[in-house]
């Protein structure tokens, strides 16, 4: 299904049918990723109702953004399109920089969000909880030019080399905590190194709707199925 965002189109796909009558999921994969580093099949997910996984403007499918501009607000709004085209409500699923914005969505949308999960995957970390521009070191062009390249090598063929900003999006934790302290539920999966994490996740952590979920892919879905249920 493509949907219109601004003036490039993104597209989302049905991973499963599933039962009508259950809650759909929404996945949210990780920067320089796409729809495919989803399992095929939603039998080894566990989830009983319809399963969607988003293609990000800049992956995928979807189309690429004209001079770039990619940061976690516009995929939240990738992702808000794509709740709407699946309904009322949903639950959501987000790896890496998709976490991040699974959390803003949550956060955003807690009447049509009963819970989000967040996994480990690049474009987690960001530029850093709250920097002190006046000692920042910025990288010169040739640098920068470096490090969108190295970015670009891990990700998958015909990502748009632009989103290598959203690795490196400044994430304030005065940002983050009212998106966190609005959501109903956040599961983080113990496969985050939580201690050792940047701090818009150690916040999240931190919030009274979260709680631990198990580790792998598949039993943090059936733990976010069950909270849903």
């Amino acid at each position: 299904m493509k949907l219109r965002h601004g003036r490039v189109d993104i597209v989302l796909h049905e991973r499963d049918a599933g039962r009508s009558d259950c809650l759909p999921l929404l996945l949210l994969h990780q920067v320089g990723g796409s729809s495919a580093d989803w399992p095929e099949r939603d039998e080894s997910l566990g989830w009983p109702g319809p399963v969607h996984a988003l293609d990000f403007a800049g992956h995928g499918e979807s189309a690429h953004v004209v001079g770039g501009g990619y940061y976690p607000e516009y995929h939240l709004a990738d992702a808000d399109l794509a709740l709407e085209a699946i309904g009322d409500r949903a639950a959501v699923a987000g790896a890496g920089g998709g976490a991040y914005v699974a959390l803003l969505l949550a956060g955003a949308r807690p009447d049509r969000v009963p819970a989000a999960l967040l996994l480990p995957g690049r474009g987690l970390a960001g530029g850093g909880d709250a920097p002190e521009f006046s000692e920042l070191d910025m990288p010169s062009f040739d640098e920068w030019e470096e490090q969108v390249s190295a970015d670009a090598r891990r990700y998958r063929p015909g990502t748009d080399r632009g989103v290598s900003r959203c690795e490196r999006d400044l994430r304030p934790l005065d940002y983050v905590k009212p998106f966190a302290e609005a959501s109903n539920r956040l599961l983080l999966s113990r496969d985050l190194p939580v201690a050792e994490a940047p701090g818009w996740l150690r916040m999240a952590a931190d919030a009274e709707c979260s709680e631990m979920a198990p580790a792998g892919l598949g039993e943090g879905i059936r733990r976010l199925a069950k909270r849903t249920a």
